[in-house]
């Protein structure tokens, strides 16, 4: 059992182990972004063209899921004068509840998912007890079934495999970088050597960069372009005036909305709801300044999702390389100038 400390990576030296971990690691990561990524042939159908209705159901559950989704059939059961906001107080404590209105519309011209919705709020509901324990989300993956099934038709989102590609990915760059920094960390201290920090760090570097790489993300490459298309189209055209024909289908706050989340009212006569709205798990929208016009919202709100996380992707993925590479480098001349015995 001597070899297994007796041999070439066990006798070798700590600046050459350095680099050849700091190696080992880069090119883990680099085989495992490509194996998870591999999996994603959606890019290769063509995207075909907008269609000329556009559900906003589908573009919110395609942002966001079933999250999306419920925050898009709030907005619709108050824009259409469902239910409303009221003001409670307790004491000295005041607070918000969401309710029907006395005398509301026929259910019946809803949409299933705010249909769901307004059956909820058959009591008067605070903001906050939409998400708590998924309270009204879980009863909207029934009403969401059709629109995963478009959205999987469609090859919109990633396929079951990726995911199995992902934790596949991890779990084998996970062993390759845990098990040899392991194994020299323990040769190290059976020979009374305790310079190992350098070690250490660099492979829980790599383990937290490897989580990153092997995370696989919801929408297929063909999601993105699709939505991004959507996006920019949406910026072109006119806010409430005559829409592109692809938006035909509706309201185009509510469509505004479904695409950029509950941050699109801001400017508009329902921007009191929008806190009410943006509770629970974080909404796909960016934050927009109060008094900013509704084509600001629809501009700062509608960064072109594909294109950003495409691109945040690679820069992440070069961006670990280069420091996994760097640290090595800096280890093994740091290793050089240290007079202690090294591992």
């Amino acid at each position: 059992m001597y070899w297994l400390v007796d041999n070439p990576i066990g006798n070798m030296v700590g600046p050459h182990f350095l680099l050849f971990y700091g190696c080992t690691i880069v090119m883990t990561l680099a085989v495992c972004a490509w194996w998870v990524r591999s999996g994603d042939r959606s890019a290769d159908r063509p995207l075909a063209e907008l269609p000329k209705t556009v559900d906003p159901y589908h573009v919110a559950y395609l942002r966001g899921g079933v999250n999306e989704v419920t925050r898009l059939a709030i907005f619709e059961l108050i824009e259409r004068g469902y239910i409303e906001m009221l003001e409670t107080k307790k004491g000295i404590r005041s607070g918000q509840e969401l309710a029907r209105k006395e005398e509301p519309p026929s259910p019946d011209a809803l949409s299933p998912p705010a249909r769901t919705a307004f059956e909820w709020f058959s009591i008067a509901r605070k903001p906050e007890e939409v998400f708590r324990n998924a309270a009204l989300p879980r009863r909207m993956e029934r009403p969401c079934e059709q629109l995963k099934a478009w959205a999987e038709q469609e090859n919109l989102l990633v396929p079951p495999e990726m995911h199995r590609a992902g934790w596949m990915g991890l779990l084998t760059g996970a062993i390759v970088i845990f098990g040899l920094g392991s194994y020299k960390l323990a040769v190290a201290l059976s020979k009374g050597l305790h310079n190992v920090g350098y070690l250490i760090v660099m492979g829980l570097v790599g383990l937290g960069i490897l989580f990153a790489v092997a995370r696989v993300s919801r929408l297929s490459r063909r999601g993105k372009q699709y939505l991004g298309q959507l996006q920019a189209t949406f910026r072109r055209s006119q806010w409430g005036g005559s829409l592109s024909r692809a938006f035909a289908a509706g309201p185009s706050l509510l469509f505004s909305v479904g695409l950029f989340g509950v941050a699109a009212v801001a400017a508009t006569q329902f921007a009191p709801f929008q806190k009410s709205l943006a509770v629970g798990p974080p909404a796909a929208a960016v934050l927009v300044a109060t008094g900013a016009t509704g084509a600001a919202v629809a501009a700062a709100a509608a960064p072109a999702a594909a294109a950003e996380e495409e691109a945040g992707a690679a820069e992440e993925e070069a961006g670990a390389a280069a420091e996994v590479a760097g640290a090595a480098a800096d280890a093994a001349d740091a290793a050089e100038d240290n007079r202690r015995p090294e591992t």
